[in-house]
């Protein structure tokens, strides 16, 4: 489609930022997979070519983590006529993004903006002793509860990208300004600095609460005992002959005990054996989630409960890999929510390509700049059965990992940590644990179908997030074997509605389909005008019509 320029109506290139003729900034319009209008993105939605923010050109390559170059502002414009004088800066247009309240924006970002209430659990980090790559070491927390009643089922997790796997201790309880350090052995599997993750969850006053922090990290790598400097001006006597013989005389006696200074470290043992002054660093935390225990108890009693599927479902058959929930409207978000069953998860900017995109919202210069240095394809995910490993994919501008370059051969996902895409964009991602220890139990699934069931090759979702200042939509969410959904944060989907509950329901993929079971019966989930409840658990489908409290979705499966 032409374009010119808003101020002259100068023809302007598909490219063009400026008006050769005015100055004026021109809006950044894109090429292809342009989610132009709403109008637009719910008719292309219908066909599953979705819209994407920016023009599917190649990113231009820069060193990793510089940031974005800065926008050169324009000359002044000198008005050449008063109409034009009078003419506002063209603004760029905006899409408008799902608002965090409200029923027309349910899947809204899971980190929003933290409570003012202070954490009652204090937190502190001293490591005692050097951590060593390839050998186990010790992580000493000091737990304080600073609250008027006692703390119960209290848990602390560690991971970093640097230890063979996540760590965790427990403590049944902390009176009410009671203090215990809490021991955690960890296998440290690389040398260098890394971010130590650090979640916490207890019970209190009948809620289950879950903070996270951060912490930086160093680990060291094993002296090499063959590659010992030796400087033969500092040798004081010697006792030897042969050829060691003229050495005396040149530098005088030489004593071959001097050679390395006392107290050095000249083994793996002296540096794992050498310990450290006590420095404990407290840590920052922050609310991850808060639950009712009844809620959890809900989550709980129905992972030991046989389902059935509705009799008027029983004949509902369609594997796939990909499930999308497309909202109609003015209001409809501008990305639909997908759930992605794949071994493999893209992260990119382009739509087309990518199953997480990432852009940043809501759109305009600053944020349209850097979407446009993610790669289409820029970071890949992948599962296998030792874990999940995250690579970059020869991205023109880089991908860091908690503060790390990371390469081609990839590195295995921790628990939770932040991505940096080119320079620009932050993502962070949580592995979600799964609901069920095994596919769901349910009785009549002889009558249905569907293909057999296979393993999993990891259990749980993992959820990404692009990291703005604002709340930013949930687009898609990586489904390994189920996810929870309802209002509170806990949940992998969270959704803004007062008609659902903390823990509403949970969707699976199983058997090659996805599947929704609802976990309360307060009639909030409808398929297909069908109300589901408590113990029963329906396949999809395309076409079907999902209601989730106030909001309606039609489901779109795809492989």
């Amino acid at each position: 489609m032409p374009r010119s320029c808003p101020a002259c109506q100068t023809p302007l290139t598909p490219k063009s930022r400026f008006c050769p003729a005015c100055g004026a900034t021109t809006p950044l319009q894109p090429v292809e997979d342009t989610p132009t209008t709403q109008a637009t993105q719910v008719s292309k939605g219908s066909s599953g070519a979705a819209a994407a923010p920016a023009p599917e050109t190649q990113s231009t390559p820069v060193s990793v983590p510089a940031a974005p170059p800065p926008v050169k502002a324009p000359p002044p414009v000198v008005a050449a006529t008063p109409a034009v004088a009078a003419a506002p800066e063209p603004a760029v247009p905006v899409i408008k993004p799902p608002a965090v309240p409200g029923t027309a924006a349910p899947f809204r970002a899971t980190r929003a903006p933290f409570g003012e209430a202070p954490c009652p659990f204090a937190l502190s980090l001293n490591v005692p002793h050097a951590l060593v790559a390839g050998h186990s070491g010790t992580l000493m927390f000091r737990a304080e509860n600073e609250s008027p009643t006692p703390l119960e089922n209290i848990e602390v997790y560690a991971s970093s990208r640097g230890f063979a796997g996540e760590e965790q201790s427990r403590v049944r309880r902390l009176p009410a300004g009671g203090r215990t350090d809490v021991l955690i052995e960890i296998e440290a599997a690389r040398a260098g600095h890394f971010v130590l993750q650090i979640a916490a969850s207890w019970d209190q006053g009948g809620q289950r609460y879950a903070y996270q922090g951060q912490h930086p990290l160093r680990i060291y790598k094993a002296p090499d005992n063959s590659n010992i400097v030796i400087n033969i001006s500092d040798i004081q006597s010697n006792t030897g002959g042969g050829a060691n013989q003229a050495l005396g005389a040149e530098y005088g006696d030489v004593q071959i005990s001097n050679l390395i200074a006392k107290g050095a470290i000249k083994s793996v043992n002296d540096l794992l054996d050498l310990e450290l002054p006590e420095n404990f660093h407290r840590i920052a935390l922050e609310l991850d989630y808060e639950v009712s225990r009844q809620d959890s108890g809900v989550r709980a009693a129905a992972s030991a409960t046989g389902l059935r599927i509705p009799p008027a479902l029983i004949a509902t058959v369609q594997p796939a890999v990909v499930c999308t929930f497309e909202a109609a409207g003015p209001d409809a978000p501008v990305l639909p929510l997908r759930l992605i069953a794949r071994p493999q998860f893209r992260l990119g900017r382009a739509r087309a390509e990518a199953d997480f995109v990432s852009w940043v919202l809501p759109r305009n210069t600053s944020n349209d700049e850097k979407s446009l240095r993610v790669s289409k394809v820029h970071a890949i995910a992948e599962a296998t059965t030792a874990g999940i490993v995250v690579r970059d994919n020869a991205s023109a501008n880089g991908t860091l990992f908690d503060g790390v370059p990371l390469d081609e051969n990839g590195t295995s996902l921790p628990r939770q940590g932040r991505l940096l895409l080119a320079g620009a964009v932050e993502v962070d991602f949580d592995r979600i644990a799964p609901g069920l220890k095994k596919g769901p139990a349910i009785a009549n699934d002889r009558n249905w179908s569907g293909p057999p069931a296979q393993s999993p090759l990891q259990r749980g979702a993992v959820r990404f997030e692009v990291v703005t200042k604002d709340p930013q939509p949930l687009n898609a969410l990586w489904l390994l074997s189920d996810a929870s959904f309802g209002t509170n944060r806990s949940n992998a989907i969270c959704l803004d509605d007062d008609q659902l509950a903390e823990v509403q329901g949970r969707f699976h993929h199983y058997r090659g389909c996805f599947w929704l079971e609802t976990l309360v019966d307060n009639s909030a989930v409808q398929l297909d005008r069908m109300t589901l409840r408590p113990g029963e658990i329906a396949p999809l489908a395309t076409g079907m019509q999902l209601r989730l409290g106030n909001s309606t979705w039609r489901v779109k499966l795809e492989n």
